[in-house]
């Protein structure tokens, strides 16, 4: 889902239903297939969900930068690498082409951490301490997971004279 400022993987909640699917299916074959009356309101999670921000230019980065938002709702490795491209043109939502339609990459970050369920994480390309990027165009950030998930959340693209 697009919402103006980044895109959105809901994870979490894909991750959540297996999990509970999984149990159902273990539950019903041992046969003891039983439900709480009701459940308590305080101690359910919202879902998480991963966003890449759009690229921006950032006064402490003193460049362009981007933001990966992420939440899991369970523990584990995550291993993710975030890349920030500058285009000549409006790149195409495919990007496997980015690089045919003349995109090159500005800055790129490999970031792997043990996560805590339902906990937030913020990583930054370029991470932080290192300067922004520059470039007029069209810039593009994404992320590219191998670790809980193999997937790519992509930000939207945005003009910036940088």
């Amino acid at each position: 889902m697009i919402n103006g400022t980044s895109s959105v993987a809901n994870v979490g909640h894909r991750a959540w239903l297996v999990r509970l699917l999984v149990a159902l299916a273990v539950v019903l074959a041992s046969g003891a297939a039983s439900a709480p009356a009701s459940a308590s309101s305080d101690t359910a999670q919202a879902p998480c969900n991963i966003t890449m921000d759009a690229p921006h230019v950032s006064s402490g980065a003193g460049g362009v930068i981007a933001k990966l938002r992420y939440c899991n709702d369970s523990a584990g490795q995550v291993q993710t690498t975030l890349y920030l491209y500058l285009c000549p043109n409006k790149p195409s939502s495919n990007e496997s082409n980015w690089y045919n339609e003349g995109c090159r990459s500005k800055a790129l970050e490999t970031y792997g951490w043990s996560a805590t369920a339902f906990s937030n994480y913020t990583r930054y390309v370029p991470n932080t301490g290192k300067p922004g990027a520059h470039g007029t165009g069209w810039w593009v950030a994404c992320a590219n997971f191998s670790k809980p998930f193999a997937g790519m959340v992509p930000s939207i693209s945005v003009y910036i004279s940088a």
